[in-house]
């Protein structure tokens, strides 16, 4: 018999409980492990509330490192004895033994220890698409990341300079500034004290940056438009472009009397709206190209907001609903699909045509059709 932290209700710390738990032996394509750390991440917390639902009762935690007891049939990747770590689920990583899918499993070189394994798995996975998927860094490339001393900005910052990059940080803290530097930031700023749109521009010799990693998010749309109603009017009074205006104009004054100097920097994008509004550039022709990118009615509809935010894959199940599931670890699925020959759009909403399109996927490589995507599924997928 062995132990594990369960819930039977959402709410506070105090519906977790430690449990006696039966852990069967592995199923096919499955290990056992023996956990040695177990990362704590805040998207525990969204489960242990409810914001992100979950079939009750349940365990949590999604990360977690430690020695392969038992291995299941047909396992492959990793056999008994061997120190490994996981992220990104299936849950139940609070526990002293789990049983968990081969593939999901990564196996530790010696230098690296259990709990420095369990604490940047998700932070590292987060890294690698960051910089090998949503813009594949180049030898010579200048890029920008901001919360550079964070745990996703430390290892990123290492990475891209080994890519071959010319990597600038931003930070918040001289004590930030001397951690980022010693983790790979070949110029790192202050925001408390620069302007680090202007530094940048002086780094680059105003050449700019191949990619932007922004982990902040620059103001609330809901408080936003509230804020423009109060002082403006509703849209249905002012009308759909003085509302526009209105709107660009006190997102402009947010910027500019923010407390954060980076983000004060920022107002250049509202002033080049402006512009745009006062010039009459209500009704530009698509397709347009901006560096090198298509901006056309199909591209626009490919990218629906919560399209690139909301879970990590493999932490729930993905299937048809109401309302419909939507979000980054949908659009992943998505674009595994479509690398797998299935004519599939990787919008980030999985309606009807999405769980057809995934059970004839399932039944064509011997899967039941069911049309929902576990997290097994979705490991498969994103290998």
């Amino acid at each position: 018999m062995t132990h594990a932290i369960r819930m039977h209700q959402n709410g506070g710390p105090e519906v977790l409980g430690w449990e006696a738990v039966e852990v069967p032996a592995p199923a096919a394509g499955e290990v056992t492990v023996r956990h040695h750390a177990v990362g704590l991440n805040y998207i525990d917390v969204y489960h242990r509330t409810g914001l992100y639902p979950l079939a009750l009762p349940s365990g949590i935690g999604l990360e977690g490192a430690g020695v392969v007891t038992a291995v299941g049939a047909g396992v492959s990747e990793v056999t008994v004895g061997d120190r490994v770590a996981y992220a990104g689920g299936p849950l139940g990583a609070y526990a002293e033994v789990r049983n968990i899918p081969a593939h999901r499993l990564l196996v530790l070189p010696a230098s690296i220890g259990f709990e420095t394994a369990a604490a940047m798995m998700l932070q590292g996975l987060t890294a690698a698409y960051l910089l090998r998927r949503t813009y594949r860094v180049q030898p010579g490339d200048a890029v920008l990341i901001h919360a550079a001393a964070g745990g996703v900005g430390l290892i990123a910052c290492q990475w891209a300079k080994a890519l071959g990059a010319t990597v600038i940080g931003t930070v918040g803290s001289p004590a930030k500034a001397e951690l980022a530097k010693a983790h790979g930031c070949h110029h790192v700023i202050n925001y408390s004290t620069e302007n680090f749109t202007a530094r940048v521009r002086e780094i680059t010799g105003g050449e700019g940056v191949a990619v932007v990693y922004d982990s902040w998010v620059h103001g609330s749309w809901k408080a936003l438009r509230d804020m423009t109603n109060q002082k403006s009017g509703p849209i249905a009074t002012l009308g759909e472009r003085p509302w526009i205006k209105a709107y660009v104009e006190t997102r402009r004054s947010w910027l500019a009397n923010h407390r954060r100097s980076d983000l004060q920097g920022t107002t250049y994008r509202m002033d080049a709206f402006l512009r745009l509004i006062e010039q009459g550039y209500w009704g530009l022709e698509l397709p347009l190209v901006i560096r090198g990118a298509e901006i056309s009615p199909s591209t626009l509809r490919a990218t629906p907001p919560g399209c690139y935010d909301g879970p990590q894959p493999g932490t729930r199940n993905i299937a048809l609903q109401s309302p419909l599931a939507r979000g980054l670890d949908v659009r992943l699925v998505q674009l595994g699909l479509s690398e797998q020959g299935v004519p599939i759009k990787a919008d980030g909403i999985f309606g009807q045509t999405s769980a057809n399109l995934l059970k004839q996927f399932q039944a064509k490589t011997g899967l039941p059709a069911t049309g929902v995507a576990d997290a097994v599924l979705i490991g498969r997928l994103l290998d």
